[in-house]
């Protein structure tokens, strides 16, 4: 297993970030699968492996996480990318209702922690031509 963990910098998350993983993805000998942790990234790795000549969902597996594509976000067109929604709109209204409630009772310093079911959309770069949105909820 090759990690690529170490060539990104913690907050670097840009389209340019995923144009230079695709070379050091493109040099990694075998069967590869690639987990992003931002759809933008991914963005980035599939401009720059298609002009290496390769192909997501057929020369390597691409998985990501924020389904901008589901949110209309379709940089290729079409949605291609298969990705975690991360359901944002749902965390945008618990994370303002958290913060009220701060405001409202500022001496309590409780640890607040809130688990947002998230699901995993399944599209043709993770090597599945036939992608659908899967219906289970990845805890």
């Amino acid at each position: 297993i090759t990690t690529l963990i170490d060539d990104l910098k913690m907050g670097e998350g840009s389209r340019t970030s995923g144009h230079r993983l695709a070379k050091r993805i493109a040099d990694i000998p075998g069967e590869k699968a690639v987990f992003c942790t931002s759809d933008i990234i991914s963005f980035g790795i599939i401009d720059a492996t298609r002009q290496l000549g390769l192909i997501p969902g057929a020369d390597f597996a691409l998985v990501s996480y924020d389904d901008y594509d589901g949110d209309g976000l379709t940089p290729f067109g079409e949605p291609l990318l298969s990705s975690i929604n991360a359901r944002r709109g749902t965390c945008a209204k618990i994370a303002i209702k958290l913060l009220l409630d701060r405001i409202d009772n500022p001496s309590d310093e409780e640890i607040i922690i809130k688990k947002i079911p998230t699901h995993l959309v399944v599209r043709s770069s993770s090597g599945r031509a036939t992608a659908t949105t899967t219906s289970e909820a990845i805890s």
